[in-house]
């Protein structure tokens, strides 16, 4: 099986899902990985196939002006 992970996030969401694509990849499937720009060297040193999204989550969520209790301002970055 062919499986494409799309997190979209912090370490805290992507992580998880490394766990996951190592225990299907041990199982045979083939697993992809569609992330933040800060995430794809990390994931490809599991060797994993992984793609950059366009966003640097770590580098929007330092920003000045992030407003992390503002759910419009979360919603334009994701």
């Amino acid at each position: 099986m062919r499986v494409l992970f799309a997190p979209h996030g912090t370490r805290g969401d992507v992580e998880p899902l490394v766990a996951l694509a190592l225990g299907l990849r041990e199982r045979g499937h083939d697993v992809s990985f569609l992330v933040p720009d800060n995430f794809v060297a990390w994931i490809r040193g599991y060797g994993f196939a992984c793609e950059p999204n366009g966003v640097d989550a770590e580098a929007v969520l330092r920003s000045p002006g992030a407003d992390l209790a503002s759910w419009r301002w979360q919603m334009q970055h994701f």
